[in-house]
């Protein structure tokens, strides 16, 4: 039900991690695949919690799926992922943390959920390529910095 904070970390050949459509993950702790530079492809189906740093500088990931069982994406989860380059978070998603996609240097797209409700400080700052960003409702709380440094968003 649980992966253990570190449990994986800075293991650099790890490449690819999923769990089956009927396992029991509920949750992934602190710095679980911290370092784990080249892990490309990471599936989250059914996982309910995501801890701080879980994905922190995972270099190589390019996308990443949220499913909406997870209601708050803590922070920095994955901070300095530096190829991502699209987030899907799907409705059920609440809360994105402080410097949560921080320095994702090529990330472009961001799709956002209709039931987000906040975005922390610093959550996208340094993400330089983003793009666009569509908030679904006014009624979202936007953090100091949310999408600081991002030159290139322009809506």
């Amino acid at each position: 039900k649980i992966i253990g904070d570190g449990a994986f970390y800075s293991c650099v050949k790890l490449k690819e991690f999923s769990f089956p459509s009927d396992s029991n993950l509920k949750s992934i702790g602190n710095g679980a695949f911290q370092n784990c530079i080249s892990l490309n492809n990471m599936k989250l189906e059914k996982v309910e919690y995501i801890s701080e740093l879980t994905f922190y500088s995972c270099s190589s990931l390019t996308e990443i799926n949220i499913p909406g069982t997870v209601r708050v994406v803590n922070d920095q989860s994955f901070e300095a992922c530096e190829q991502l380059k699209k987030v899907t978070l799907n409705d059920g998603v609440e809360i994105i943390g402080e410097r949560c996609f921080y320095d994702c240097l090529n990330l472009e797209q961001v799709i956002l959920p209709k039931t987000l409700k906040e975005i922390y400080p610093h959550a996208f700052d340094g993400c330089i390529n983003l793009l666009d960003i569509n908030i679904h409702k006014e009624s979202v709380k936007i953090g100091d910095f949310a999408f600081g440094n991002c030159p290139k968003l322009s809506h």
